[in-house]
């Protein structure tokens, strides 16, 4: 008797399909918007730095550091959409998992299941991304301490 999947399991596959395209679009929006993050959080600073170098107002020195939190809360919330595309990831890979199971079998894997092989990860996680934040945060802060009165 062969066995053929029922009704059920054809839903279940349609499911599973829809989960992964809404997840890895899920995925993309987050990568676009951590890079949104950085060209905003560069331009809010910028902008702050121009409105205290041209205000002409006596201001306090520690108002002279406020650009500095752009960075660091920049950097807080791309770390936040980071872990959030890892979980997204690592359930896209069990949908992988499941929608082709004599694939994985075999080797072959899904985009998730390819990247996380340790000699792919190795590669490909974003040690750029942090740079720029650490880079960003030093920067502002030197800035800040730089442009203040003394």
């Amino acid at each position: 008797m062969v066995n053929r999947p029922g009704p059920e399991a054809n839903n279940e596959r349609s499911f599973d399909l829809e989960e992964f395209r809404a997840l890895r679009q899920e995925i993309l929006h987050k990568v676009e918007a951590n890079a949104r993050l950085e060209v905003f959080a560069v331009t809010g600073a910028a902008a702050i730095y121009a409105w205290l170098t041209t205000s002409g107002t006596s201001l306090e020195r520690l108002v002279w550091y406020i650009p500095v939190l752009l960075p660091v809360l920049g950097f807080l919330r791309a770390v936040r959409l980071g872990k959030q595309m890892v979980i997204a990831g690592d359930y896209l890979r069990l949908l992988e998992t499941r929608i082709r199971p004599t694939e994985i079998e075999r080797g072959i894997h899904g985009w998730e299941g390819y990247v996380h092989q340790p000699e792919v990860w190795r590669k490909f996680k974003d040690r750029a991304g942090v740079f720029f934040w650490v880079s960003f945060i030093a920067l502002a802060a030197v800035l800040s301490s730089m442009l203040s009165p003394k």
